[in-house]
C-alpha cells in the first residue's frame, strides 16, 4: 500500500530552530489522530507505508522530523545535532506537535506512537502529559530497565478503540 503524499507542514520551536512535520489525511472524515514519533538517525517519511495502513482505517497522522533529523536539520553537517537543551527541547517539540494536532482536531481521540529513540522520548513527555492523548504506544525500546515497564505496553488515558 503506498501512501498519498503528506502535507508538509512547519512549527517554531526553542532556539530558532523550525520543525518541519508532515501530515497524512484520510479519505474522509477521520476518526482518530496517530502522531508518530521517529527513532535516532530517522525522519518521518520512512513512515509512509504506516500512515497509508492507518489512513485505510479513517485515522490521520503525523509525524515531526526531530531536531538534527531529516528536514528539520536542513543539511547533512546538521545530522544528529539537537542544539542547546537538545534533548529536553526534542521532547518539549512533541508537545508542540500535539498542540498543533489538538488545534486542528480537538475533539478526536489520539494515539502517541514511539519508536526506538522516539519512544524513549514519549516516555519522558507522557511522565507529565499523559491526560492529553488517549493511548500510547512504545516500540522498539528497551523501556523496561529505565521505567520498569514492560518493554512493550500500550497507556490508556480515556477510552480510545480502533483495529488494524
Amino acid at each position: 500500500m503506498s501512501a498519498a503524499a503528506p502535507t508538509t507542514l512547519s512549527y517554531p520551536s526553542a532556539g530558532g530552530v523550525t520543525i518541519t512535520a508532515y501530515r497524512w489525511d484520510p479519505t474522509g472524515t477521520p476518526s482518530g489522530v496517530v502522531q508518530l514519533t521517529h527513532g535516532m538517525g530517522d525522519h518521518a517519511l520512512r513512515y509512509a507505508e504506516l500512515a497509508a495502513v492507518l489512513n485505510a482505517r479513517g485515522l490521520v497522522v503525523y509525524g515531526q522530523d526531530h531536531r538534527g533529523h531529516g528536514a528539520t536539520a536542513g543539511s547533512p553537517e546538521n545530522y544528529g545535532v539537537l542544539g542547546e537543551n537538545g534533548w529536553a527541547e526534542l521532547v518539549r517539540d512533541i508537545g508542540r506537535l500535539t498542540d498543533l494536532v489538538r488545534a486542528e482536531h480537538p475533539d478526536l481521540p489520539l494515539v502517541l506512537i514511539g519508536h526506538s529513540m522516539g519512544s524513549f522520548a514519549l516516555q519522558q513527555y507522557l511522565v507529565d502529559h499523559s491526560d492529553r492523548v488517549s493511548a500510547a504506544s512504545s516500540l522498539a525500546s528497551k523501556n523496561s530497565s529505565f521505567w520498569g515497564w514492560p518493554s512493550s505496553y500500550t497507556m490508556k488515558s480515556s477510552t480510545f478503540s480502533f483495529r488494524m
